[in-house]
């Protein structure tokens, strides 16, 4: 288990609502996500969107989705419980299920 589960977690589950909520959620002035040294300096707000809210909105914008593809892993700590695999990535332990952590998606524009 990882020593920076600050919760006292033992067991992955989900933090947030995996579906939009319209109000978002208020952070207050914290270290980045990313590099522990950037700190913000003001409240921010993010929302959470589903992949459906994602690829819903590139059809209703007229996009053709070309691909999705999602990936075990991500190439930032974004969640407890994983540890640095190849690439400079992180991922869920070795024998534990895979759990998509990143995707990529590629929309044209018809002409």
């Amino acid at each position: 288990m990882d020593n920076d589960i600050k919760d006292g977690s033992t067991e992955l589950r989900p933090y947030f609502p995996y579906f939009h909520d319209p109000a978002g959620t208020r952070w207050e002035p914290d270290a980045d996500y990313a590099d522990e040294a950037a700190r913000y300096t003001t409240p921010e707000h993010t929302w959470q969107h589903s992949m459906g809210d994602i690829v819903n909105a590139l059809v209703t914008a007229g996009l053709r989705i070309d691909f999705l593809h999602e990936f075990p892993y991500c190439l930032w700590k974004v969640i407890a419980f994983t540890e640095p695999v190849e690439a400079a990535a992180f991922a869920r332990a070795r024998g534990s299920r895979a759990l998509p952590l990143m995707f990529s998606l590629k929309a044209t524009k018809p002409v």
